[in-house]
């Protein structure tokens, strides 16, 4: 776990869980989120419970081996990386399947491996993204042990790589972060203007619900940076919000790094994952832009 507490407590009770269940290795976390997370009821940690916690291992040995009347299958719950603002969970509808129904990804993993109770799958990415966590937990359905590397070494994976367009810095202990990608860039007059950091500062105004800054067709200067904002309530939308939204960029950033305009919209194209779409709005926002030139040229 890389969250710090106040991240942490953060997830566990937006997401309404009650139960926690964590390890003694993130026990100096986990007892803080006691006071802040009032929704959860039980709390249990794997080698030894610390203050506030049951023991996992003793909760488990007491349970009957039978299993329950109506046990279904449940789904993962994850949350976005929080690039734009605070982490938005994103809940699938349940599949109410009885409990053992494979999912497709079980059956996909049955095909191309397939895997048993000798089988060893090491993970070198973390749980908390979406393919590795479903993976393992496919693996772990049938049987196999998994392995999950502490901590991924980039300077030794990076020989025979490519590379995904990720722009990012590491910092003095070898942990590698990624900020953005090379084709978020805003090219304005010539200058690299990558949106993050308007992201960062629009999406935490209580205003607003979500946002994309983007760069779209601007004939002078290549580019102009476009925020598309999700408003709290679309009752807001309109120019006095516009106007207090870029106020509030050039407040904290260069006024090159801020929007020049703003659109408002009821809500924004993600990914079932979460994963903002930015790709999609700057493709309609070139169409549009290139019917405008045809249009003049007539």
């Amino acid at each position: 776990m890389r969250l710090r507490a106040d991240e942490a407590d953060y997830i566990v009770d937006d997401c309404g869980a009650q139960v926690l269940i964590a390890s003694q290795a993130v026990a100096d976390i986990a007892v803080n989120l006691s006071a802040v997370t009032p929704q959860v009821r039980l709390r249990l940690m794997l080698d030894l419970a610390a203050e506030g916690f049951t023991s996992y291992e003793e909760v488990t040995a007491a349970a009957p081996a039978t299993p329950l009347p109506d046990e279904a299958e449940g789904v993962d719950m994850l949350y976005s990386s929080g690039t734009t603002g605070r982490p938005k969970g994103v809940k699938p509808a349940l599949p109410l399947t009885p409990m053992g129904t494979p999912d497709s990804l079980y059956r996909l993993v049955s095909l191309l491996f397939p895997p048993d109770t000798d089988s060893v799958y090491l993970s070198p990415a973390p749980l908390y993204h979406a393919a590795p966590l479903r993976y393992c937990l496919a693996m772990q359905r049938h049987g196999a042990t998994v392995v999950v590397m502490e901590k991924f070494d980039p300077e030794r994976a990076r020989s025979g790589w490519t590379a995904l367009g990720d722009v990012g810095y590491m910092d003095e202990d070898g942990f590698l972060y990624l900020t953005d990608r090379v084709s978020h860039m805003i090219i304005s007059g010539g200058v690299n203007i990558y949106p993050q950091e308007a992201e960062n500062l629009l999406a935490v105004h209580p205003k607003v619900a979500d946002v994309a800054v983007i760069g779209v067709p601007d004939p002078d200067m290549g580019e102009h940076v476009k925020a598309v904002v999700q408003p709290e309530t679309m009752a807001d939308a309109g120019p006095g919000l516009a106007a207090e939204l870029i106020a509030h960029c050039r407040d904290h950033l260069a006024h090159y790094k801020c929007p020049r305009s703003i659109d408002f919209r009821a809500g924004l194209p993600r990914h079932p994952t979460g994963k903002l779409l930015k790709r999609v709005l700057r493709d309609e926002y070139a169409r549009a832009s290139a019917r405008s030139e045809q249009e003049i040229a007539r």
